[in-house]
């Protein structure tokens, strides 16, 4: 019998819990030895906010995106290189809602995929799917 995950809603907080030790950082790190492994987890980025499409990442190892500025040398040292979750991205929909769906091979991990998932799973070795939202659609 196949087991279902729970979603989680996890903010990425700030960059430098990526280098530094906080509450948030060792809860998330705390969190990943507590839940059950996931065998995929797919990520609605934040910072990949696009008008028109919902855009998929789609390529074979996507690097790791340092979107952000004004911090240490080492978070910009650090790689996250999980693989992506290619067969479940070429199952969701072409279309959502009217929408169109790209699947992007160009597509990298924001920091919003990697801070977390680097704390939680840091061996990098649970495939992803990053998909993009888009702030001027309604909810409803």
């Amino acid at each position: 019998m196949q087991q279902h995950q729970k979603p989680l809603f996890i903010s990425h907080g700030s960059p430098m819990m990526a280098v530094e030790n906080s509450n948030t950082s060792c809860f998330l790190q705390r969190l990943g030895q507590k839940i059950p492994i996931p065998t995929v987890v797919i990520v609605f980025s934040a910072h990949l906010d696009v008008i028109d499409d919902i855009v998929i990442t789609a390529g074979a190892r996507p690097e790791t995106i340092r979107d952000f500025y004004g911090f240490p040398d080492e978070l910009y040292q650090i790689r996250y290189p999980a693989p992506v979750a290619p067969v479940l991205a070429k199952k969701l929909p072409t279309h959502v809602a009217g929408i169109k769906v790209y699947l992007s091979p160009t597509q990298d991990w924001d920091h919003d995929v990697w801070i977390p998932l680097k704390l939680m799973y840091p061996q990098t070795n649970i495939p992803i799917v990053q998909l993009s939202i888009n702030t001027l659609v309604s909810a409803a």
